[in-house]
This record gives structure tokens, C-alpha cells and sequence, in this order.
């Protein structure tokens, strides 16, 4: 009988240590620049826990800099969901990657001769 008592603790002991890989495995990965663009969105909108992101994308770097494009659903002042678009400039400091802006913005992120986009660019290098 004992021996049936310690296999189950076995198990519960090897589910203990999977999930505390994941955890850490999941909040490394939100250090990407993703990621952080994602948390400086959320801190601006109206009803961060409505918002559903549909992506990021990474649409300039250079340097210790980069812009960070976000489109995001989410509800607005008067409860209507609504589709937006955001310019995240990051900086790398310390190792970590520190939001200098947030903007709402109409960005082609992949056309390179979009006037929007060069705006942005001229804007985040000033940081």
C-alpha cells in the first residue's frame, strides 16, 4: 500500500515542476518586443480587459530602438468594440525594452513608402 501512495505523489510532483517551467517560459516570452508593445497598448485604452489583439509587428529597428505596429479590438468610452491601430516605439535599456510612445496611428507597416510610416520613424529616433 505504500508504494501505491507514492506513485500518485510522483505524478503530482512532475506536474508541479511542467508548470512552473511554463510559468516562467511564458513570462520570458513576454519580454519580446511584442509583448511589451502589447502591455504600453493596454495601459492606454479605455477597457484593456475588452481588447483582443490581432497582432504585432515589428515594422522598423535600428540601433537600441524599434517601432512596434499593434492592431488591437477593443471597446471605446461608449461600450462599442472598435478596431485600432498603434505605434509603440521601444527603447532598450538595461536589457529590457522601455515604451518611449504610444499612438494611435494609421501605419502600412509594410510599405516602406508609406509618409505615416516615415513620421513614426522620424519620431522614434528623437527618443
Amino acid at each position: 500500500m505504500d508504494e501505491v501512495k507514492k506513485k500518485p505523489k510522483a505524478k503530482v510532483i512532475i506536474i508541479g515542476v511542467a508548470l512552473f517551467a511554463g510559468f516562467f517560459f511564458l513570462v520570458g516570452s513576454c519580454d519580446s518586443r511584442g509583448g511589451r508593445a502589447i502591455r504600453a497598448v493596454k495601459e492606454v485604452l479605455k477597457a484593456p480587459a475588452s481588447a483582443d489583439f490581432q497582432g504585432t509587428t515589428v515594422f522598423w529597428e535600428e540601433g537600441d530602438r524599434s517601432l512596434v505596429h499593434v492592431m488591437v479590438d477593443a471597446s471605446n468610452s461608449f461600450n462599442a468594440k472598435i478596431r485600432a491601430t498603434y505605434c509603440v516605439c521601444l527603447r532598450k535599456e538595461n536589457g529590457m525594452q522601455v515604451p518611449k510612445f504610444v499612438r494611435e496611428c494609421q501605419v502600412d507597416p509594410d510599405n516602406k513608402n508609406d509618409i505615416y510610416r516615415q513620421i513614426q520613424i522620424s519620431s522614434c529616433m528623437g527618443y
